[in-house]
């Protein structure tokens, strides 16, 4: 489904957004740290392997607290997407397609 699709990947641009932030403030010297750690945070996953300094470290619940809120919002967009086309396929099969 291109729904999917499409929040995931809108989901992925926040996460590379919240890491050219953190490389942007210096937390981390290469994006591709600077990714793993956004992803750890909007995922809520807090694994700690990688840390922010003291002056920057409100950003990773910032961050996860976006996460939180942009998944249920993908949820909610993915379960319309699912009953709008679980509707369209009723209707097919009862004849009432054009109705």
């Amino acid at each position: 489904n291109g729904v999917m699709l499409l929040l995931v990947i809108g989901n992925l641009a926040q996460v590379a957004i919240w890491a050219l932030l953190f490389e942007t403030l210096g937390e981390f010297e290469d994006f591709h740290t600077a990714f793993y750690h956004s992803a750890v945070n909007f995922a809520t996953l807090g694994y700690g392997d990688v840390v922010m300094s003291a002056q920057h470290k409100l950003l990773g619940p910032l961050e996860a607290i976006n996460g939180v809120l942009m998944i249920g919002i993908s949820t909610a967009a993915l379960m319309a997407a699912f009953q709008d086309a679980m509707r369209k396929t009723l209707h097919a099969r009862t004849g009432r397609a054009g109705a």
